[in-house]
């Protein structure tokens, strides 16, 4: 038989005919198996890594740590290899794990305690700061801005 006749053959009597012998066989069943209904949704196949947040903290800080003994292994001029590649493996891990962490962070703060956090802060580094300066007070803007920032999340409590 020629391979139209197997695909005729094949589309006429369905799982009937058998397992597929020829290419029109094959044919016809991948049509037959597209027209089906299938299973159930193949799952999302991800790529990701789901890491619970304490559990990224605790490797966030472990980086931290590697990076800071990468740094004393290289400026004490012992081992400057393994210093070199304790800062690499720390620098990975503080990036993968510290955006994740800082995600989690920001998530659970909120946009809008965060967007007036940031007015705050620099409201009171605009006007506060050299304010307190003219007063004789020299207080640095950036930890003016810091302090403002800092009291809009200590007097806004997230409401559960």
């Amino acid at each position: 038989m020629s391979d139209l006749d197997d695909y005729n053959r094949r589309m006429t009597l369905g799982d009937a005919a058998g397992p597929p012998r020829s290419l029109g066989d094959v044919a016809a069943q991948m049509q037959i198996d597209a027209r089906q209904p299938g299973g159930p949704a193949p799952t999302g196949a991800g790529g990701g890594i789901d890491v619970p947040a304490r559990k990224a903290g605790v490797l966030l800080a472990i980086g931290l740590l590697l990076m800071a003994a990468g740094a004393y292994l290289v400026l004490a001029g012992g081992a400057a290899v393994a210093g070199a590649i304790c800062i690499v493996v720390g620098a990975a891990m503080t990036l993968f794990f510290g955006l994740g962490v800082l995600a989690v962070v920001l998530h659970r703060i909120g946009f809008w305690r965060i967007a007036a956090a940031c007015v705050a802060g620099g409201l009171t580094w605009a006007l506060v700061a050299p304010w307190l300066a003219s007063r004789g007070l020299p207080l640095p803007g950036w930890l003016a801005g810091l302090a403002g920032g800092a009291l809009v999340f200590a007097a806004w409590r997230r409401r559960r």
